[in-house]
């Protein structure tokens, strides 16, 4: 649970780096916004919050395909580590079997938080540094031109 954790810590710490304006800028997911970046992330924070709380393989589809972010963003996301921190940190709850909506899985897998951790690994996306987005028209930034901080 470290890792997790950690990516958590990681993914909020590079979400404060984010202002309004960078939320349609591209990301080094092709095709890929930092909305949608984050939209997916909180989609599976929120499934793997569903899983283990025994919903079922509708709940978990349902819960993963949908958008949560709503008018405020940033603190979706924030809710969404935290639930999900707290129900793997439940008693038992590695030992549960969960309803992914491809596959049963143990709560201990890393395919049922996997989605968590993936975009806080270093270098699989950047969020833009206060003197990156002063010297970065906006433009540039959404079409990830190669001055983008959303490029590898």
């Amino acid at each position: 649970m470290i890792a997790l954790s950690r990516a958590g810590a990681e993914l909020l710490r590079r979400l404060q780096l984010v202002g309004d304006a960078d939320w349609d800028a591209s990301t080094p997911c092709e095709g890929w916004t930092v909305r949608d970046l984050l939209r997916h992330v909180d989609a599976g924070n929120r499934m793997t919050v569903e899983a283990l709380h025994g919903g079922s393989r509708e709940q978990t589809t349902a819960t993963v395909t949908a958008d949560h972010l709503g008018a405020e963003p940033a603190a979706a996301v924030r809710e969404s580590i935290a639930a999900q921190e707290a129900a793997f940190a439940e008693p038992g709850a590695l030992e549960r079997v969960c309803q992914h909506p491809m596959f049963d899985t143990p709560g201990r897998s890393s395919s049922a938080f996997g989605s968590a951790t993936w975009p806080s690994t270093p270098g699989t996306w950047r969020a833009p540094s206060a003197r990156t987005r002063r010297s970065t028209p906006s433009s540039s930034r959404r079409s990830g031109g190669a001055s983008s901080p959303w490029r590898r």
